[in-house]
């Protein structure tokens, strides 16, 4: 059922989305904290996918003005 898996997928990756922006207001700043807090559910995830998939959530959280970029790292 494609439907069914194209909102699986999407609902996933909000979700993801929302554990990156959680991980910023808890207090992780640099990436490499945020992209462990962030998929602390996923412990097989590659570390530097993890990273590459969490600095696309902050890219768009910048752009979408819940985060900024700091010379510390991201910030609420």
């Amino acid at each position: 059922n494609p439907e069914r898996m194209l909102t699986q997928y999407i609902e996933h990756r909000k979700a993801r989305h929302a554990k990156v922006l959680q991980a910023v207001k808890s207090g992780c700043s640099n990436l490499s904290d945020i992209a462990i807090s962030a998929y602390s559910d996923s412990p097989g995830a590659n570390p530097a996918l993890a990273q590459d998939q969490a600095l696309s959530h902050l890219k768009e959280l910048v752009r979408a003005g819940e985060v900024k970029r700091s010379s510390d790292g991201f910030v609420i």
